[in-house]
Formats: structure tokens, C-alpha cells, sequence
């Protein structure tokens, strides 16, 4: 990690939690000038809920107050999700017959004993996406005690969760813990509900809520608005995408990257073999392009000879044809010679030079 912060090739980090820009500049002196923090992850926002004519409220939709627990299960430590309290809580509500408790996630009811609260819990199993959809809407309350300690060196849950978000997209109460203080954006009482792992509180802040539904859907209708604003798609993206531009429209001086070493194999007589090879390859390659414009140069010159050639034949027959009288010449060492002998004669001596030409150009 440190290699990489320092790198020139590094410009900038883009953080989405405190504890992370901490850990940077903290561990690895990274420069605090490169971290970008940006609150949030990317999720979908634009989820189709309308809280006036979506949302399940008590009292006039239904007779019950919806409380759940959705997490994944990563270990046998109940406690690093918080189911655990999760389950303490129901036991302490199960004796008001307005609680009903769901649980989505890979749980069942025998991790833990759940006293007169097994008759009011409905298991769910692991969900997809789609199922949010209507079950958030019936939701009144989401709990999410999540504890870090159990979670292994250096790991921790985002504040808040990714489930925690998709409910409060939905008009659902986050009660959430933050043992961590990364808390960026929210206001305690006012647009959420921040707990601890004190069980007795957390029970005396549910019931005091539900006491009063119109203050119920009042905190529900604002966390909704709140979490839209805060992590809207769109604002992610934009200020994700704002980084990029800038740094790649920044003038830097051009970065080369350096040659390979040479691998402890590579010894000298390797080298020189393989520059050998190398230089051997290149001949043959230069001496068969050589060959082969050689070959072609000598085709050509035959072929166009021989239709020289052709052309003076085809003459010679249309005269004889023409001048009959005339195919008969005189000749110092026979008293008569057809024109056709001598023609042939000529041409014979002009074919053998430059035959000889062409033997020359191909050496």
C-alpha cells in the first residue's frame, strides 16, 4: 500500500469513509493533499417509492410495527452484524403484541434461542434486489447493532450499510450503531437513529418512538429525503467522475516507463547466441526478398522479349503474305535466300544478345 500512495503514477484516492482516509495518511504517510473524500458508495437511489403512496403506516394500513434485521451472516460471531442484540431486543418487545421482527439473511431460529419472540420472528432466508421492493415499504424500523470487533484485523462495516441504505430509501427508521464515529452527513434524532451495544437504551428508544407514530413516520419520511440527498446516484457519480477529469486534464511532464532488467538467466554467451540468431534471421529474411525480385525482375524480361518476338514473326508472315514476289533475296554464299531465312537468321542473333543481356542483369 505505501509502494502505491508514493508512487508519481498515483495522483489521486478517492476515500468514501474517514476511518480509510485516516488509515492512509496515519499508516502509510500518504499526502493528505491526494486523498479526494467523497461520503458514500455508489448505490441505486432511483428506486420507485413515493412515501405518501407507498409506505405502509400503522394505524392506517396496518395493525402491526414492523422491525427487521437484514444482513449477511460472514461467521459464527453473532455479534459482528449485531444479531445477537437484535434478538435480545425482540425477547424484551415480545411481550407488546403491536411488535412484529423479520430477519432477511442467512439466519434461523436456532442460532439463538429466541424466548417468546420465536411466535412474532418470520425468517426470510437470503433475498435478491427485487424482493426489497415490496418488503421495505411494510417495514417500520430497521436495526442494525453491527459491531466490528468480530470481524477480523482491519475490517469493518460501512456506516451505513448497504441494507441500511436501501431501506431508508423506502421510508424505514435506520437504528444503526456507529462504533467507529463514521457518521458524515446524518443528525442523530432527526434524520436517524444512532444506538449502541446498550440493549436497555436502544429498547427505551424504540418504544418512545413508537409511542408517538406521527413522530415515527415524520423521522422515516426524513431519513428517506435524507439518504436520497446524500447519496444520490447522480451526486456520487458526478463527484467521482469530477476527480478523473481533473486530474486527467492536468498538465504532467510525460512518464516513460524504464527498460526491463535483464533476467539472471540472460548471461552474456545467452545474449550474443540470441543477437546471433537474431542477426542470422534478418540475412535469410533480407537474402529471399532479394531472390525473389530477382526471379520476378528475370520473368518479366523473358516474357516481354518473347512478345517482341511474336510481334516480328506475326509481321513477317502477314507481309510474305502480301509481297510474294519478294520473299527471295541474294546472298554472298548462296545465290537465293528466302526473306524468311534471313528474317530468322536476324532475329536469332538478336534473341542470343540479348539473352546474353539478360544473363548479365541476373548475375
Amino acid at each position: 500500500m505505501r509502494k502505491v500512495v508514493h508512487s508519481p503514477l498515483c495522483r489521486r484516492i478517492i476515500t468514501t469513509q474517514t476511518i480509510t482516509s485516516e488509515y492512509l495518511v496515519d499508516k502509510t504517510d500518504c499526502d493528505p493533499s491526494k486523498i479526494e473524500f467523497i461520503y458514500g458508495g455508489v448505490f441505486n437511489s432511483r428506486v420507485d417509492f413515493i412515501f405518501d403512496r407507498d409506505k405502509k403506516l400503522y394505524g392506517r394500513d396496518k395493525e402491526t410495527i414492523d422491525i427487521c434485521f437484514v444482513a449477511h451472516r460472514y461467521s459464527d460471531d453473532f455479534t459482528q452484524k449485531g444479531y445477537d442484540q437484535f434478538v435480545e431486543i425482540a425477547r424484551a418487545l415480545a411481550t407488546d403484541e403491536r411488535f412484529r421482527f423479520h430477519v432477511v439473511g442467512d439466519y434461523t431460529p436456532q442460532d439463538i434461542p429466541l424466548g417468546q419472540a420465536e411466535a412474532l420472528i418470520t425468517f426470510y432466508g437470503a433475498q435478491k434486489s427485487k424482493f426489497f421492493d415490496t418488503f421495505y415499504p411494510n417495514m417500520d424500523i430497521i436495526l442494525s447493532p453491527n459491531h466490528p470487533a468480530g470481524a477480523g484485523r482491519g475490517a469493518f462495516d460501512g456506516f451505513p450499510t448497504g441494507s441500511c441504505m436501501e431501506a431508508g430509501f423506502r421510508g424505514v427508521v435506520n437504528f444503526i450503531t456507529d462504533p467507529l464515529a463514521l457518521n458524515a452527513a446524518f443528525y442523530d434524532g432527526e434524520d436517524i437513529m444512532i444506538i449502541n451495544r446498550d440493549v436497555e437504551q436502544t429498547i427505551a428508544r424504540i418504544r418512545a418512538l413508537v409511542a408517538d407514530p406521527g413522530r415515527l413516520y415524520t423521522l422515516a419520511r426524513a431519513n428517506e429525503l435524507a439518504f436520497r440527498r446524500v447519496f444520490d446516484i447522480d451526486r456520487q457519480l458526478k463527484s467521482r467522475t469530477g476527480v478523473i477529469v481533473d486530474e486527467l486534464l492536468r498538465d504532467e511532464c510525460l512518464v516513460v516507463r524504464p527498460s526491463a532488467l535483464m533476467s539472471s538467466l540472460d548471461t552474456a554467451e545467452v545474449v550474443a547466441a540470441r543477437m546471433a540468431a537474431d542477426h542470422a534471421r534478418q540475412t535469410i529474411e533480407q537474402l529471399t526478398s532479394l531472390l525473389n525480385e530477382s526471379n520476378r525482375y528475370g520473368e518479366e524480361r523473358h516474357d516481354n522479349l518473347f512478345r517482341e518476338y511474336e510481334k516480328l514473326s506475326l509481321f513477317y508472315e502477314s507481309w510474305s503474305k502480301n509481297n510474294p514476289s519478294q520473299t527471295e533475296i541474294n546472298h554472298p554464299r548462296k545465290k537465293s535466300l528466302t526473306l524468311r531465312s534471313a528474317f530468322l537468321s536476324f532475329t536469332s542473333r538478336i534473341l542470343r544478345r540479348l539473352l546474353r543481356i539478360l544473363s548479365r542483369d541476373l548475375k
